[in-house]
């Protein structure tokens, strides 16, 4: 049976596939995030390809391990209760997860509001006795409802604290997801209107086949579907960066080319025709195209006739 929140909904498996994309956006920019959804493959009833239901996300990041445990909706379009908590077996799993995984911080991912995890879990949390823990829930008006809790899942008060201590209320806003990836990597990298669903398709893939997705294959991924990184820097860095650079070459003597010098048989050549011809107003014009030498055949002319004392008048010129 289908029904809001149930892994039957078929908006359900989407809005689980753009948790992930979201963490993955993220993961472009920070090499220290990889995400493992982790799914189970539903058959498709009107004859397509089977799908992916991505159940749950493990999310690691360089100093803890975030456990997420999704869900669409709450039935009805209304607010998670202990009731309903139960019954979609969010409490159990998040038990099951606490008790394999007690390092992990657990979330509940949804798009309705659930109070009792997001008001009254964070009132116990923040307690370091069980007086003090009861007297923030009663007072919040959420005791019931966390007493429920506790006895359903056969903690005593103490560890019901901890438990709270672990869980916290991951509440999405799915177009404003969708709508926040572009902005987030608009200027990392090109074709970037096409990212949110590559990354959404990347997603269900990768929980097809079980895998942790790194950085480094997100952009294999996006480079084989024509999404390549820009540069980390911007115009106007890239540019300061060079005139930095320069700045600093600039105070450096440079030796380069001070001692090997090659002659060149143009040079000879003029140095021969001015000893040899008795005309003393004589005078040459050397030319040229553009790169071909004759600003350095000038130049080694005039420091040959300086070296033989032979007075000379060089004018160099470009049109």
């Amino acid at each position: 049976m289908s029904y809001n929140g149930g892994s039957s909904t078929v908006t359900g498996v989407d809005f689980e596939a753009w948790i992930v994309a979201e963490f993955l956006s993220k993961a472009i920019l920070d090499d220290s995030i990889s995400v493992k959804p982790q799914a189970k493959i539903i058959k498709n009833i009107n004859g397509k390809e089977d799908k992916p239901l991505i159940e749950d996300v493990v999310v690691f990041r360089k100093d803890n391990i975030e456990f997420y445990d999704c869900k669409y909706r709450a039935p009805k379009a209304g607010q998670w209760t202990f009731a309903r908590l139960k019954e979609h077996g969010v409490l159990d799993r998040l038990k099951k997860q606490y008790l394999k995984t007690p390092s992990y911080k657990l979330f509940f991912a949804t798009g309705s509001p659930c109070p009792l995890i997001d008001e009254g879990f964070r009132r116990s949390a923040s307690s370091e006795t069980v007086f003090e823990a009861r007297t923030g829930i009663k007072k919040g008006g959420y005791e019931i409802e966390w007493d429920k809790t506790k006895e359903y899942l056969g903690f005593t008060d103490k560890e019901m604290i901890g438990f709270t201590k672990r869980v916290e209320l991951h509440q999405v806003n799915l177009k404003n997801l969708k709508e926040g990836i572009i902005p987030r990597l608009m200027d990392k990298i090109t074709q970037v209107d096409s990212l949110p669903v590559l990354l959404k398709n990347l997603a269900e893939e990768a929980a097809g086949r079980g895998e942790r997705i790194t950085q480094g294959k997100i952009i294999d991924y996006l480079k084989k579907n024509g999404i390549t990184p820009r540069s980390p820097l911007g115009t106007d860095e890239i540019i300061r960066d060079f005139k930095i650079a320069s700045a600093t070459l600039s105070n450096i003597k440079s030796t380069i080319g001070r001692k090997h010098h090659i002659p060149r048989d143009k040079t000879r050549r003029l140095i021969e025709w001015v000893e040899t011809t008795s005309d003393e107003k004589k005078a040459a014009c050397l030319i040229g195209a553009m790169g071909i030498g004759k600003t350095v055949i000038t130049h080694d002319l005039c420091k040959e006739l300086q070296n033989k004392s032979i007075p000379v008048l060089g004018i160099k010129t470009d049109h």
